[in-house]
């Protein structure tokens, strides 16, 4: 459990640092869809494995 938490954390803080690089470089006020495409690209940069637009189950008042 802890060898997964910590493998977590590290893709987490990899994820985060590419974010916040998009973030840096692209600032504020753009719609969702072009952060996630700059994103997408900056993970890829970054040898980060990543899905976008995953379908989720979601249960929603019973």
């Amino acid at each position: 459990m802890k060898n997964e938490r910590e493998r977590a954390n590290a893709w987490s803080y990899l994820a985060i640092g590419a974010a916040i690089e998009v973030h840096r470089i692209e600032g504020p006020g753009l719609a969702e869809s072009i952060y996630s495409k700059c994103f997408q690209r900056e993970c890829d940069l970054r040898s980060i494995p990543i899905q976008r637009e995953l379908l989720v189950p979601v249960e929603y008042k019973g």
